[in-house]
Formats: structure tokens, C-alpha cells, sequence
């Protein structure tokens, strides 16, 4: 899996699963900013929702949880001997061709799927998932995931996915509730719950794995195209 395995965890923010963030970054003035999912500047969230935080053009800042699983407990996974497996969603990514550009919703889960959705049968890697999400990002988004990949590639679970031709099964439901800023003209936010599960050919099934992406997206001006131009993870 891509940005929701633990190697993109620490490829991306340079620190374990589990590990203590910083509890702030500052910008080019050396001025303070707030740390968390979207922007700076953004209207408080509802009582016992998250903090805005982080800006995509600022290094990301993971949004801190409780009791995060070790990498063992998230990919312990499991084959289930002689038992039929239990029907799983054959694996769907959206065609680019078939986004709607100018909306929002649309664009933020087509890249948040088709980024997740590697195939251990064609892909050599889950970073080939990233870099086909491309056409969904920014310049400047896309080239800090390039940037990243080394990382994705090590993902030491791929192998073992690769012997039973595991495809990744993604489900994402939108999240909004749990608090964002409002959309603008030219800045739009949108936040994914989603859960991963490792489907092989043979039968094998993997530990799903659920994640909270908070997706922020830029345009030109109105009437150009969206752009994904930061994804945080939660």
C-alpha cells in the first residue's frame, strides 16, 4: 500500500508511526504556524474536532493520534488455510478521463484511490500507484512524492504480496464531519476515510487498513481544473 503503509509513513515525515510530531512548524519569516491537517488561517473546527493545521506548501506534519499500531500489529497479516474466502469489491480505480475536474469531491477521491490502488501483478512497486495519482496533483505536489519513492519501494511487505498477486481493494467514504476549512474559489478541502485491504488471486486476504486523508486542492481561477496540492494522513 502506498501512503497509508507505514513506509510511506516515514518516508514522508521522517519519523516512526508512533513517534512524537513537532507540535509546530514555522514559515519562510520564521513566524509560528499551527500544526494539522489543511492550511493555516482556517476557521476553527466545531468543538471536539480536530485543528486546522500545516499548509501544503509547508513540510508536512502528520496529525497526531492515540495508541498508533506498530507496524506488526497493522500488517499482521493472514491466509485463511482451506476456508472460501468471503467475496471482497473487485478493485476499481477511477479514469482520469472521467473525473470531473471542476469538482472538488470528485477529484480529491479519484486521487486518494487511484494512489492506493497498486497491483502487485503490474506494478513493480506501490509507488507506481503514487505516480499514476500524478495526474491529479500539482507540479510541486508531484514532485515531492517523487521525492519520497525510494522510500515506498522498500515497503519489506510487498514481496510477500507479490506471491499470492495481491491487488489493493480501496473503499473511501467522505469525512468532512470531522472538520475543515470552507472551500473558496481557488482553495478546496476535503477529508477521506479509507480502508485498504489486500486482496490476492489465491484467496489470501491481508489486514485491512483504515486511514482519515485530509486532501487539500488548488485551482488557477474559477473555471480551471482542481488540483490536489497536499494530502495528510490521519
Amino acid at each position: 500500500m502506498l501512503a497509508c503503509t507505514a513506509a510511506l509513513a516515514v518516508a514522508c515525515s521522517g519519523q516512526l508511526p508512533g513517534t512524537e510530531r513537532a507540535a509546530s512548524t514555522t514559515t519562510s519569516s520564521g513566524a509560528p504556524e499551527p500544526v494539522g491537517p489543511y492550511g493555516t488561517g482556517a476557521a476553527p473546527p466545531a468543538p471536539g474536532l480536530p485543528a486546522p493545521g500545516v499548509t501544503a506548501t509547508h513540510p508536512s506534519v502528520w496529525p497526531s493520534t492515540e495508541a498508533t499500531p506498530t507496524y506488526t500489529e497493522m500488517h499482521d497479516d493472514h491466509d485463511h488455510g482451506g476456508e472460501t474466502p468471503a467475496p471482497l469489491p473487485t478493485p476499481s480505480v477511477p479514469v482520469a478521463a472521467q473525473v470531473d475536474g471542476n469538482d472538488p469531491l470528485a477529484v480529491s477521491k479519484a486521487a486518494v484511490i487511484t494512489m492506493l490502488s497498486s497491483d502487485t501483478t503490474t506494478d513493480s512497486s506501490a509507488a507506481d500507484a503514487v505516480l499514476r495519482a500524478g495526474v491529479y496533483f500539482t507540479p510541486e505536489f508531484l514532485a515531492d512524492m517523487r521525492g519520497v519513492m525510494p522510500g515506498v519501494r522498500e515497503d519489506p511487505q510487498w514481496p510477500r504480496w507479490k506471491e499470492h498477486q495481491v491487488r489493493m481493494v480501496v473503499e473511501a467514504e467522505l469525512a468532512d464531519d470531522m472538520g475543515k476549512p470552507p472551500n473558496t474559489e481557488v482553495e478546496a478541502y476535503h477529508a477521506w476515510s479509507v480502508t485498504t485491504r489486500p486482496v490476492g488471486a489465491d484467496g489470501y486476504k491481508g489486514v485491512p487498513e483504515e486511514d482519515v486523508l485530509f486532501v487539500t486542492m488548488k485551482r488557477a481561477m474559477p473555471g480551471k481544473p482542481w488540483l490536489v496540492s497536499d494530502i495528510e494522513y490521519s
